[in-house]
This record gives structure tokens, sequence and C-alpha cells, in this order.
């Protein structure tokens, strides 16, 4: 029956969620296993910049604060509810007594195990055949697209971007495990909102005679999923509405009860939406943070590579369905509509591919079930290898199915082996010098929220991780006028500026401590100890941190 997952189903959902989290573990242990006390392992081994962002996010709730401010902006902004989640775990490690990194991968394990069980809930409701089932399961959390063609023949920026199954989250469920914690647990509770709005109710619970509002619950999860990525709201709103819209087509006519509750649900979900729009309208900070948040959709040929082999199978299951009027309507708008979303005049267009990755792998999961297999099992080869003994058509199916599988997964497969080459050799970001550490916990004990630290990006990127500062740079979006801070800081640090240039940049933006490092020394070779403002306060293994002293 539709909807409705047996036990034996669930053991091997749950086989298949220990195989996930393990393999998308591996870099990071190994990156633990590798670290030592001059080398530390920063808890990154993919999108390291905004890993130590998440960090940062995560050491003010630590240290006591409920509202986000930038940690990479010195200005004055309004404090938001932003981020919220991360505030939380940073709440967790301080009250547990667990660093930062370690909360962040066991809150990655358990919001990936949750999205994984909670996607086959979902799967399992628009189909009662397990086959297509496992399949569709199997192809939405492992399988990428062509980018490693564009790796192995060194196209790594063909069309000025990357293979959007190596950047794109949203995109490709095995990003999300793989590292993102808050966007698992938002597509969770898209999911969730989505089974509950969708399901029948004998689909929710057969016995159930209590009256389901599922309005109110559907709202309430989308709600949940907007105080953790707010425009996901609107990702959500365009699918549901599609649905009614599929809905109103093959039923010729419009259910406006249905059209009234989702629009109360609408209502319910709308206010994270809503207060963004608010903050980033009201202050200048957060406006240029947003203008600042660039996530442009690539040109449509990267999309054709990335979703080509789940595509191809894809539109083999939906000329079947169409043909015998199986397949759901609703699921048929939902992809028709995300193509239409992800090149809107929107600063973060390409995001809005969320979660399309489900009704394109349930596609290509009929259309391998139902034509791939079957057509498999009637080719000359299959026929002729099952006149050996050794080898059977069930067999043989499954090793079609393996290949398909192993085929779309092989992007991911060279991500993890060259990440985990480089946790191995214990490469630069990914790694930080102990004495480095050493020198910001020492910081730490010494700063107020307020003050701002001066030092080059890769080092205000990891700062904030670890100080209970602002960086003056450190992070692309959350840094205010990112692009012209980074020229400042080359200024200031290279040997040729005049002095007075340096005091008064020090005066106009507020800097209260300076940081030199090996880092610093590659941005320029100013010698600190020529000016009379700074003074030295910290000084052991390269690294130095002068306190800013002006009249």
């Amino acid at each position: 029956m539709r909807g409705l997952v047996t036990r034996q189903e669930w053991r091997w959902v749950l086989f298949w969620i220990v195989v996930a989290l393990i393999v998308t573990s591996v870099p990071y242990l190994v990156g633990w296993l590798c670290s030592t006390p001059d080398r530390v392992f920063g808890g990154f081994a993919f999108a390291i910049e905004d890993g130590y962002s998440y960090l940062a996010k995560m050491k003010q709730g630590a240290d006591g604060l409920w509202l986000f401010q930038l940690p990479y902006t010195g200005e004055a902004h309004t404090p938001t509810i932003f981020y919220l989640f991360h505030l939380l775990l940073g709440k967790f490690s301080a009250l547990t007594g667990l660093s930062t990194p370690l909360v962040y991968h066991l809150a990655r394990l358990i919001c990936a195990a949750g999205l994984l069980g909670v996607l086959y809930r979902f799967i399992a409701l628009f189909t009662a055949w397990r086959a297509v089932r496992r399949s569709a399961f199997l192809l939405i959390v492992f399988s990428g697209g062509l980018g490693w063609l564009l790796i192995l023949t060194g196209q790594v920026n063909w069309l000025d971007s990357a293979p959007i199954d190596l950047i794109s989250p949203e995109a490709y469920t095995f990003l999300i495990i793989y590292g993102f914690p808050h966007l698992a647990l938002a597509r969770t509770l898209l999911l969730l909102g989505l089974i509950i709005w969708w399901s029948k109710p004998a689909q929710v619970n057969p016995k159930s005679q209590i009256p389901n509002p599922k309005w109110l619950w559907a709202g309430l999860c989308w709600l949940g999923m907007g105080l953790l990525v707010p425009f996901y709201v609107a990702v959500v709103g365009a699918i549901v509405l599609v649905g009614l819209i599929a809905e109103a087509v093959v039923a010729r006519r419009v259910d406006w009860q249905a059209v009234s509750r989702a629009a109360v649900a609408g209502l319910i979900a709308a206010p994270p939406l809503i207060y963004t729009f608010i903050v980033v309208g009201t202050d200048p900070i957060w406006q240029v943070w947003a203008d600042q948040l660039v996530i442009l959709s690539p040109h449509p040929l990267h999309y054709v590579l990335g979703y080509a082999l789940v595509g191809l199978l894809a539109i083999s299951g939906l000329a079947r369905t169409w043909q015998r009027r199986t397949i759901d309507p609703k699921l048929i708008g939902w992809l028709l509509v995300v193509p239409l979303l992800i090149y809107l005049p929107f600063n973060s267009q390409r995001r809005l591919i969320e979660s399309w990755q489900i009704p394109l792998g349930f596609s290509a999961a009929i259309g391998l079930v139902y034509s791939v297999l079957p057509a498999w099992s009637r080719s000359r080869l299959v026929k002729r290898l099952t006149q050996h003994r050794r080898y059977s058509v069930h067999g043989l199916r499954r090793w079609l199915l393996a290949g398909i599988l192993l085929l779309s997964a092989t992007t991911y497969a060279l991500m993890l082996m060259e990440q985990t080459t480089r946790m191995l050799a214990r490469v630069e970001l990914g790694f930080r010098d102990g004495a480095e550490l050493a020198a910001l916990c020492w910081l730490d004990q010494r700063v107020a929220d307020e003050d701002v630290i001066l030092s080059s990006y890769n080092t205000g990127n990891f700062l904030p991780a670890v100080v209970g500062a602002k960086a003056f740079l450190g992070h692309g979006p959350e840094t205010a006028y990112s692009e012209a801070k980074r020229q400042l800081v080359k200024q200031f640090y290279a040997a040729e500026t005049m002095p007075e240039w340096r005091h008064a940049f020090l005066s106009e933006w507020s800097v209260t401590y300076v940081f030199f490092g090996p880092l610093e020394k590659k941005v320029g070779l100013f010698d600190p100890a020529q000016v009379d403002y700074l003074t030295l306060e910290y000084d052991q293994d390269g690294y130095r941190i002068y306190r800013v002293k002006l009249p």
C-alpha cells in the first residue's frame, strides 16, 4: 500500500543510512586521526571557508548570545534570529564541553539520518512497489552528475563554473549529508510538511479517529524549515502551488478548500521569510550581506551534465507512466516549475533547485525498474550469458543496477578520494598551525564581543571560530564590503604603505588588535615595530598580536 513502510523495509533503509553516514565521514575521520598538536584538524574537508563560518556562529552561541551578529563584520548592525540552529549547537557545545567541530559533525550525522529516513517515507507516498522505492532512494542519496568528466579532462571551470555536483548541495542530497546539517534538517522539515500535506488520512494513520488539520502541521513544519533557510518557504510554496494546479488540470476543477488550506499553511510558514525581508530592507549592513550573497545558476549545459544519467532514466520513466496515466500529477508539476525558478532574477537563484533531485530520482527509478531492467533482461547479451550456469537473469539485473549507481556516483567517489588525500597530507587551511591556535586561544581570553581583529583573509576566516570578537575580513558574503576590505588589508600589510595611512585606517575602522603570523607575511612585509601606536602583547612561535593604542 502506498504510504506504508514495512519493518523489513526500514531495516533495509537503516543499513543504507549507516553506509551513507560512514562514507561521508571518512575524510573527517582521517583528518582527526592525522591531527597533532602542531597541525590541528580544523573540522572540515569540504567547503572549508563556510565550515569555519558555521563554527564562528556556534562560538557566538557558546559565548551566550541568543541573537546572531555577523562575525566577519566590525560595523554595527542589527542582531537577528538568523542561524539560530548554529547558535543552539554552540550552546550544546558549551553545556557538554564538547568541541564545536565535534558537535557540528554529531549534528550532521543525526540530521542526515533523519533526512534519509523521511526521504524513504516520502518516496513510499507515491508507489507501493518496493523495487521502485529502493531504486529511487539509492539514486537520490548517492547519484551525482557527469562532473567527473570535467574533472578528468581538466575542465573544472567549464563555462565559468565548477561542476554543479561539486558545488550545489541543494541540487544533490549527497552533498547535504556530507557537510550541511542545517540544510539536512531544513529538507527533512520540507518533506515532512509535504508528506502531511499530500497524504490521505489512511496513509497517515488508518486507525486514527482524530481529525487531521494537515494545513496546521504542514505549516508548522515549514515554519521550522523557514527558521533554518528562509527562502525555502518560497520553494515549498511553489511546489504546493504547482501541485494544486496539476491536480486541478487532471480533475478539471479547482479544489478551493485545498487552496484555502494551502494559503493558511503558507501564512503559518511565512514569518521567517517576511522577517528576512524586513531586516535586509531596514539595515544597510544586512543589505550589503544580501547583495554579496551571490549564488547564480551556471550555464544550462551544467545542469544537463549534472543530471544527464538520472535525467535520461527519468525521461524513460515519465514516458511510460504518462502513457498509462499512473504518475502523480504533482510530481510532474514539481519537475516543470523548478527549471523556471533557477533562472529568476534572484541573487541565490541556484539554491532554488532545492529538492528537485527527489521527483527526478523517483521518475528515474520508474524508468529503471519498468523500462531499462526489463529491456536488459530481454537483451541478447543477457540471453547468451544466462546459458552459463554461473549467470542468472536476476543476478545480471542486479549487476546492471549496481553499475548505474556506481557510474552516477563517480563524481563523489573522486571527491572523497581527493579530499581524503588532502587530509592525509594535512594541507593548509584544512589543518591549522598549533601555534596559531594557541595565539587565538590567548586572544579569546582578552577580547570583548565588539572588538575588531585585523588579519589576513585566511586567518580571519578561522579567527571567529576561536575568538569571541569580530574579524575585520574573513568571509565573502559575511564581510560587509569584502572586496574593498581585501584591498585595504593588502595596503595595511604592505611594507611601502605610509604610517599615517595605517593610523587613519585603524582609527576609521575601530580596529582593536592586529594579528601577525605566516599568513600575514604572505600579504605584506610591514614591520609593526616601526610604529608607536601598536603595542606588542603576544609573541610566541612566529605569531604576534598587537594592541592598537591610538591617541
